[in-house]
């Protein structure tokens, strides 16, 4: 579950956010704890587990357990049809978050660290399984490890940490996971009909490198430059 940083210009809790900056300033979570307003279930429930039971978050665990049922079955259409939403959730589960007003800093980092397990499992079945390019798959891999580390980087190292997830990167998570899966579906395709799975096979690779190019490599740098904005803490010891 993301909290979903807004654009320049945008407003949260209305405060305008920086127009000068070329990357979405972080938007606090939603403060289900307000004896202001009314509460849904949905935020009660969050304010009572502090912000670990939401609808996003639960969308992430079935994500997780179905990636873990259908990684070995990629070469399978079962496979595929159990992989291709629980990929997807990880473009939903922000969206979830808002409208249901649960965004939490757990959730948070659910979202930083709960898509890698994910990305890496079906990286690793798909090499095993050859049905896509390896430099391809390599490249979303170090992609995503590089984002992996700025993020523990960024953790361990600022007070308080700066790295939230921005549309961009949901993009760049989308069109790398997107490519692999469209090649891993022209493989099985080709199976039967081998023209049309070639074909299908060079579109995920476009989409897989463009993906890479195009928003993973401007989403690396957009989280090494939130880590170098933060306040250093002074020791690294125990967290405050």
């Amino acid at each position: 579950m993301a909290i979903v940083k807004p654009w320049a210009g945008a407003t949260v809790a209305g405060i305008a956010t920086d127009s000068a900056s070329p990357v979405a300033l972080r938007s606090g979570p939603v403060d289900a704890t307000d004896p202001g307003r009314p509460h849904t279930a949905f935020e009660r429930i969050a304010r009572r587990t502090h912000g670990v039971v939401t609808p996003a978050n639960v969308l992430d665990v079935l994500a997780m357990a179905g990636v873990a049922w259908s990684a070995p079955r990629l070469d399978r259409w079962s496979g595929i049809a159990v992989a291709a939403p629980s990929y997807l959730a990880d473009v939903a589960d922000g969206m979830i978050a808002r409208r249901t007003n649960t965004s939490s800093r757990f959730g948070e980092l659910v979202d930083h660290v709960g898509d890698k397990p994910k990305v890496f499992l079906g990286l690793r079945a798909i090499w095993r399984l050859r049905i896509a390019d390896k430099p391809l798959l390599a490249a979303v891999g170090c992609y995503n490890l590089a984002n992996a580390a700025l993020t523990s980087y960024d953790f361990v190292v600022n007070e308080e940490p700066q790295i939230a997830v921005t549309r961009r990167a949901k993009r760049a998570m989308f069109a790398t996971t997107a490519g692999v899966g469209v090649q891993a579906i022209g493989h099985k395709i080709a199976e039967t009909f081998p023209r049309l799975g070639r074909l299908v096979t060079w579109v995920g690779a476009i989409l897989g490198y463009g993906g890479v190019l195009v928003f993973g490599v401007p989403t690396t740098v957009d989280y090494w430059n939130m880590a170098r904005r933060g306040k250093r803490r002074s020791t690294l010891g125990r967290r405050r």
